[in-house]
């Protein structure tokens, strides 16, 4: 080989060299571009949901203020994982609530609600589907069995399109944007499955319909704003405005 034919190919490997690195960069800066975590939902009315994080990155509390109802939940880890949850009233005194994480195969599959008196108050059982979940179980206080609660339906995605209250027999339907949900990094989501839906997208239309008779029972239609990163910064819809912030 010439010497000018090697020179060339050095200088050509260079060049793919460096644009591998270049795009491994861009790539990586994608990455933390998309690792956006919610701070706040502004409610409406002075009323807000906070979000704070410990140094994974893992939820670390949250807090409702502005209600009539607001509290601090705040979460304790043992070896990476979520063991309970300690409620705090709005002074930032314990009330001696808590909730109790119970796993299998690194699943949560149990969540015992206490007392401040330190009885148990409630207790929900979740089952899965390909890490999906799929039922609730309930047992409620002074009751000696665990009843079906609820069943979740997913479309291939992995967004629920479905709840089903096995006890009301009301079902709720939900559709979607093509855009971030604000919990869309929020870890483990399984903790807001009582108040929240939309994990992976966001909810544009809400339906309860009642089981029995398909009649609608109430809709909701939403339409939203994004930022640069199709990250929703404000809900509106049925006279619901949310406005959302983030880290």
């Amino acid at each position: 080989m010439s010497k000018n034919n090697s020179l060339l190919l050095l200088l050509f490997t260079f060049l793919i060299l460096s644009c591998s690195e270049s795009d491994n960069e861009i790539k990586e800066e994608s990455n933390q571009e998309e690792k956006v975590y919610l701070k706040s939902i502004d409610l409406g009315s002075s009323a807000f949901y906070n979000f704070y994080y410990n140094n994974e990155n893992s939820v670390d509390y949250v807090e409702l203020e502005g209600t009539q109802n607001d509290f601090t939940k705040k979460f304790y880890y043992e070896n990476g994982k979520i063991k309970r949850a300690e409620y705090f009233d709005e002074n930032g005194n314990p009330t001696g609530s808590k909730e109790v994480y119970v796993y299998e195969n690194n699943q949560i599959i149990e969540r015992q609600d206490y007392l401040s008196s330190g009885e148990v108050d409630e207790i929900y059982q979740y089952t899965y589907n390909e890490n999906l979940l799929e039922t609730i179980n309930y047992k409620g206080f002074n009751q000696t069995e665990l009843s079906p609660l609820e069943k979740i339906e997913y479309d291939s995605e992995g967004r629920i399109i479905s709840r089903e209250n096995l006890q009301s027999n009301i079902i709720t339907n939900y559709s979607y944007d093509h855009q971030k949900s604000p919990f869309l990094n929020f870890e483990p989501n399984i903790v807001l499955i009582d108040d929240f839906t939309g994990f992976v997208n966001n909810p544009i239309s809400i339906e309860k319909i009642n089981g029995e008779s398909t009649e609608i029972i109430n809709q909701i239609n939403l339409s939203y704003e994004y930022n640069i990163l199709n990250f929703p910064i404000k809900r509106t819809g049925n006279d619901q405005n949310w406005e959302y912030t983030y880290y």
